[in-house]
């Protein structure tokens, strides 16, 4: 058994596992004889360390020579080496610096044994290494765990590689460069996650992505200075697929349009180059831009088109030429908590500030499926502050609309592509705002269906808003034209200090009706009404009931021309009930109660008008109680009445009784009165049922009840 070799001379022991160092070592197998240059170094009776030989057995710590190379003398006997066995490597291009180890397990025969030298430290200073930027240095030397059970260790380079900044492709963070080109490239990278801190300085992004992207940019802003874009691709496009996620998330953008309601730039420049939005993503399987905020474009703040689901939530939108928020094509769009502020322009007449739009591919068959649109504030928008365009099913709820041009909330089916199957507007409040004036205010709720013949017959429902402080043409309006209405509900809204032509106004232009139509328990305010409360063309079912006026000024009228059955009452104007004017074809029911206290002193009480012109077979039967109370108090006297008119055939009405009746006396207390009299005053068609009173030194409480059997009904109370 050979002992180990020792050269106390040179400072050698074999009987040590770490070696001396070596002055280079092989990358490659070599010849073991003569002076070489190994990576980068010219060997000279050098230490070399051999460790890539095909034979293995070969491998070992050599001294060169310009013959053949000798085993160095720390290494030549079979106790010199071990496993574990180390040595350091002081030169070479690519091994310098690195340390190596002997990996073979076992015992070690010299020149028999096959031996295995592995990298145990990578080339190089290490401390060099872990600040170095190049690929496979830093921070691959670097052992990462997260501190969960079951969590496995990756180096330190994978893990951050799971994210990448704009800024790793070339952007930059200061605003002063360009960085339109770098952004771009990073969004078509593959990477499932971008993130971007700093001012960008950007023209016009057009990314079609190959994977699914979030884009985390809190703290980052896109800057577009210039007054167009370029061929009007927005400051951020994404395009996707049906297959990919696509999420825009704290991003701000600041546009050139920054000057509010007036448009930067002129109208020959804005023809020649398109309108530029914000943010627009088109096509993904979920697009969300969430808790952006987008300034000052010539388009739109934010877009989407053919997503399966789309989210705007908590978004502001600020200062565009168009609309504030815009989608179609979409088959859930949820539009949620976000605000606007500031659309329309001098040269787009338009201006909106959430809107389900008409398909992108006008005039395809195209629109959006489920639409919720709430939570949201819209103000100052020249046009509409919510519209709804196209959406099968759109909810709009809880929102806040102040300050429009138009139309306050509005939805209508135009077309194939511009088709609503149910509307439903609830909970949201609709304002005045009178330090903006765009353009005459037509309605706080606009509804319609007309245009071209829809595979959709619509459903309409407005419940439970508030309106106030608006001058209008109406308070809610829809129009009926081509197509039918499946169904109007507009109930228990509440609207208030309002100056409106009419309080509600059913238009139609048809052949198409409306099929039913519900306007129950609304409230109007202190509002003036300067041509009545209701208007209505309808040719259907009508409900109208249980609607009140209270502090009205101007008309209190309900007009309502045909319906083919119709429900009447319970209306008041002033804490009185009021009827209908020319309202024809009334089906069996309660037309009007009230209760009304009446000085004596005072002319005759009107109680109502019938027209019964444009009707045949019609029966009117009045139910009428007074209660005298003597001003001396001397008596206190109940009279009761019963009036009825018919109308058979052409001419003029017949009314029982024809002339002056008086009251029967029903109970006397304190002596006999004066009995008042009801007359039925008839002109024309018309007959006026008058209440008069006889004893001037009396008041009357005077209790009306009338019912109708396809009559016409108009009660006057004042």
């Amino acid at each position: 058994m050979a002992s180990p070799t020792t050269d106390r001379r040179q400072g050698l022991s074999g009987a040590v596992a770490f070696k001396a160092p070596v002055a280079c070592a092989t990358t490659a197998n070599i010849t073991l004889s003569g002076e070489q240059t190994i990576d980068g170094v010219v060997t000279s009776a050098s230490r070399v360390l051999v460790k890539n030989q095909t034979n293995a057995v070969q491998n070992g710590i050599y001294d060169s020579s310009s013959a053949a190379w000798t085993r160095a003398i720390d290494a030549n006997g079979n106790y010199d080496l071990v496993t574990g066995t180390a040595v350091y490597v002081t030169g070479g291009s690519s091994q310098g610096g690195a340390y190596y180890t002997i990996t073979t397990t076992g015992s070690i025969t010299v020149g028999t044994t096959s031996i295995v030298w592995a990298l145990s430290v990578a080339a190089g200073n290490i401390t060099a290494q872990l600040a170095s930027s190049s690929v496979g240095l830093g921070s691959k030397l670097v052992a990462f765990i997260q501190r969960i059970t079951g969590a496995v260790a990756r180096w330190v380079e994978d893990k951050l590689a799971e994210r990448v900044s704009v800024d790793d492709f070339g952007a930059d963070p200061t605003g002063v460069a360009d960085s339109t080109a770098a952004i771009k490239t990073a969004f078509q990278s593959g990477k499932t996650r971008i993130e971007a801190v700093g001012t960008y300085k950007v023209t016009s992004i057009d990314a079609t992505i190959t994977a699914h992207l979030t884009f985390l940019a809190h703290g980052a802003i896109f800057a577009n200075t210039s007054q167009v874009a370029v061929n009007g691709v927005p400051i951020l496009r994404i395009r996707g697929s049906a297959s990919f996620d696509v999420s825009v998330l704290g991003l701000t953008i600041t546009g050139p349009r920054l000057t509010g309601s007036t448009t930067v730039g002129s109208a020959a420049s804005y023809a020649s180059t398109g309108y530029p939005s914000g943010i627009d993503i088109y096509t993904a399987r979920k697009a969300v831009i969430d808790d952006c905020s987008v300034f000052g474009t010539y388009y739109c703040g934010i877009e989407a088109h053919y997503c399966t689901e789309f989210r705007a939530t908590k978004n502001t939108a600020n200062i565009h030429g168009y609309a504030g928020i815009l989608f179609s094509d979409c088959g859930t769009a949820i539009v949620d908590g976000n605000k606007v502020d500031d659309v329309g322009s001098t040269i787009i007449t338009d201006g909106y500030g959430i809107t389900s739009a008409t398909s992108y591919n006008s005039p395809s068959a195209g629109y959006s499926d489920t639409v919720i649109i709430t939570n949201n504030v819209t103000t100052k928008c020249k046009r509409k502050g919510i519209d709804a365009h196209s959406g099968l099913d759109i909810t709009i709820s809880n929102n806040r609309v102040k300050g429009f041009g138009n139309s306050g909330i509005y939805a209508t089916c135009e077309g194939v592509d511009k088709q609503v199957r149910s509307f439903r507007a609830l909970g949201n409040q609709v304002e005045g705002d009178t330090g903006f004036v765009a353009s005459a205010n037509n309605a706080a709720f606009d509804l319609g269906s007309f245009g071209a013949v829809l595979t959709q017959i619509p459903s309409f429902t407005v419940e439970g808003n508030e309106v106030s402080n608006l001058t209008a043409v109406y308070a809610f309006t829809c129009s009926v034209a081509t197509n039918n209405i499946r169904q109007l509900a507009i109930i228990g809204n509440t609207v208030s200090n309002c100056s409106l032509t009419y309080g509600v106004s059913l238009g139609n232009a048809g052949p198409g009706v409306y099929e039913a139509v519900d306007v129950s328990n609304n409230d109007w305010i202190d509002c003036t009404l300067s041509s009545g409360l209701a208007l209505m063309r309808i040719y259907s079912q009508l409900r109208f009931v249980g609607n009140s006026v209270v502090n009205l000024s101007g008309s209190n009228f309900i007009s309502v021309d045909n319906p083919v059955t119709a429900l009447v009452e319970r209306n008041t104007a002033n804490g009185v009930l009021i009827g209908a004017a020319q309202l024809e074809k009334y089906t069996d029911g309660l037309i009007l109660e009230t209760t009304q206290t009446f000085g004596g002193s005072v002319s005759n009480l009107n109680i109502l008008s019938c027209d019964l012109g444009a009707a045949n077979d019609n029966t009117v039967v009045v139910e009428v109680s007074a209660t005298e109370i003597r001003n001396a108090t001397t008596g206190l006297v109940t009279y009761t009445y019963n009036a009825y008119g018919t109308r058979t055939g052409a001419g003029a009405p017949a009314w029982t009784p024809a002339a002056a009746t008086a009251m029967t006396v029903v109970t006397t207390v304190y002596g006999a009165a004066t009995a008042p009299k009801l007359i039925w005053s008839v002109s024309g068609n018309v007959g006026t049922l008058q209440f008069q009173p006889q004893d001037t030194f009396a008041a009357y409480i005077v209790k009306v009840r009338a019912t109708s059997w396809r009559g016409v009904l108009s009660p006057l109370i004042r």
